[in-house]
């Protein structure tokens, strides 16, 4: 078995959230979705189950930056 590199697992061990305006932030719901090992099935973390609260941060999230990106020479 290959062991994970330790910047790899220091990352998998902590608990992560949902990206939204830039930056890691808590889900508003409590459901978490297990990311596995496709070669051993383990578990090795878990992400935020996203709820209708957190699709709404994001869109106005995403409403808020397209300015700025409007903005870009193309």
């Amino acid at each position: 078995m290959v062991a994970l590199l330790e910047s790899v697992s220091s990352f998998v061990n902590r608990e992560h959230g949902l990206f939204i305006g830039g930056e890691f932030v808590s889900s508003h719901g409590s459901d978490r979705i297990p990311v596995t090992n496709p070669v051993t099935q383990s578990v090795l973390t878990s992400v935020p189950s996203g709820v209708a609260a957190d699709v709404d941060d994001a869109v106005a999230a995403a409403r808020a930056a397209l300015p700025g990106w409007r903005a870009l020479p193309t």
